[in-house]
């Protein structure tokens, strides 16, 4: 599968269905992705994976999106980390979720999704803002979902190591918005996309492995391949374990997310492992695939940077590690429980 095992821990049952949407997500990618890094390319890897239903996975039918369950959606998110393309996949669910749970229509196209208190004439920023058809804002009483061009978004940068595009608006906030008596709020949005960045970090964190797995197994020093040699072996069965690590925990706080049953402080706390160990894995992954393949890695022309950049950026995003560590520990003593109890359950 490319070095992803999409099916972990999924039912026997089910992995026939992980499979053929792995493989349908990978064949749209395989097609369009390569030109994905420009801005007309990344529109129709968009389109087609829209049209496919690959974008709204996990949102309800009845609200506008394609149904499913996160671990659906996972699939979707991490073939296409593997594969090296940047959408705003994340931002959009995120989007759609709050629409959804407002019980409001959810719009087509790229959304550019964000939680803010600023108020009338305070600039906001959105990533993806420049790409995305719609911008969403979650406020605390309020979801404002507007045009681009009624946001009047300007792009100020660009992601500093992935190059996704970060857009503000001054009149974002100003613009009315639609009341609920129930919306997410914004520590509900964050920890959502930390479990979703998870499923990405995933996909980067293998997609690096198997390019230093591949080197080192090409690659010749002293007549012999590097893979040979009793370091470089070590870091590979290193990087593997960690990966498989990842997987294990993004894969469990996504079924624990989609069992309706599961007790809220159990769905919170496998989240919060899982964001934890594919944060401090990326950097660790990072480091040591750029070490197999030394000066190599690091130039524009070979492929590994655009998944050690995502790393590098993507462990950040919607907390980092120990963040989301000190989280943990408040949660367990929240519900009155020791730690270990609480992972363990």
């Amino acid at each position: 599968m490319n070095g992803i095992d999409t099916a972990v821990s999924a039912p026997a049952y089910e992995t026939d269905h992980v499979d053929a949407l792995d493989g349908a997500v990978a064949e749209i990618v395989q097609r369009y992705g390569e030109a994905a890094h420009e801005p007309a390319g990344r529109r129709k890897l968009w389109n087609a994976l829209e049209q496919g239903g690959f974008t709204l996975l996990s949102v309800p039918e009845e609200t506008g999106g394609s149904g499913g369950s996160l671990a659906d959606a996972a699939v979707v998110l991490r073939r296409c980390a593997y594969a090296g393309v940047r959408l705003p996949l994340v931002s959009t669910l995120l989007g759609a979720w709050s629409c959804a749970w407002a019980e409001t229509e959810i719009p087509s196209g790229p959304l550019a999704f964000t939680w803010s208190t600023a108020g009338p004439g305070e600039p906001v920023r959105l990533p993806w803002a420049p790409f995305a058809d719609r911008l969403v804002l979650l406020k605390p009483s309020e979801l404002v979902v507007a045009d681009r061009s009624a946001g009047a978004v300007r792009e100020i940068a660009d992601g500093p190591f992935t190059g996704e595009p970060l857009g503000e608006s001054d009149t974002l906030a100003g613009l009315p918005g639609v009341r609920f008596r129930s919306l997410p709020t914004a520590e509900q949005a964050l920890l959502r996309g930390a479990l979703l960045r998870s499923a990405e970090l995933h996909g980067a964190a293998a997609s690096a492995l198997d390019q230093a797995a591949q080197y080192a197994g090409e690659r010749e020093q002293f007549g012999r391949a590097l893979h040979r040699f009793q370091a470089v072996a070590h870091l590979l069965a290193q990087c593997a374990g960690e990966v498989v690590a990842t997987g294990v925990a993004v894969d469990a706080a996504i079924a624990a997310a989609d069992d309706d049953g599961a007790a809220p402080e159990r769905a919170e706390a496998a989240a919060l492992v899982a964001k934890i160990q594919a944060s401090a894995t990326a950097g660790r992954i990072a480091a040591a695939t750029h070490q197999i393949h030394g000066a190599i890695g690091f130039t524009e022309e070979h492929p590994l940077h655009i998944s050690t950049r995502a790393l590098w950026q993507w462990r950040d995003d919607y907390g980092d590690e120990h963040h989301w560590a000190a989280r943990l520990s408040g949660l367990a003593e929240k519900h009155g429980r020791k730690l270990w109890e609480l992972l363990a359950d």
